[in-house]
């Protein structure tokens, strides 16, 4: 009989895919960052601008994902809209209305 894989092995296998995947984009975003910065330096100052767009670029699109995954997270879990208006007539937990017949 075959058995039966380690649930805690499947979920660290897909950790590590995930750190892989984390550490993969962002050495590629640095990198953009760091190349243009190095010449910036080293070879002509005007490469300082490309610096600038390339941040201002990786920011906005780092907000973006933010709100993404807010709104993502928080639709699920919105409160249902109460659409029964409570009748005048029944007592209330305060015992301030009057019990109907």
């Amino acid at each position: 009989m075959p058995t039966r894989p380690d649930p805690a092995a499947r979920r660290a296998g897909r950790d590590r895919n995930a750190v892989v995947q984390w550490i993969g984009w962002h050495l590629g975003e640095l990198a953009c960052l760091a190349v243009p910065t190095v010449l910036a330096v080293t070879v002509w100052p005007w490469f300082a601008l490309l610096t600038v767009l390339v941040a201002a670029s990786w920011t906005a699109h780092e907000v973006r994902l933010h709100r993404h995954r807010r709104r993502a997270l928080t639709a699920g879990r919105r409160r249902p809209v109460l659409t029964a208006v409570p009748d005048q007539n029944t007592t209330t937990s305060r015992g301030g209305g009057q019990a109907s017949a």
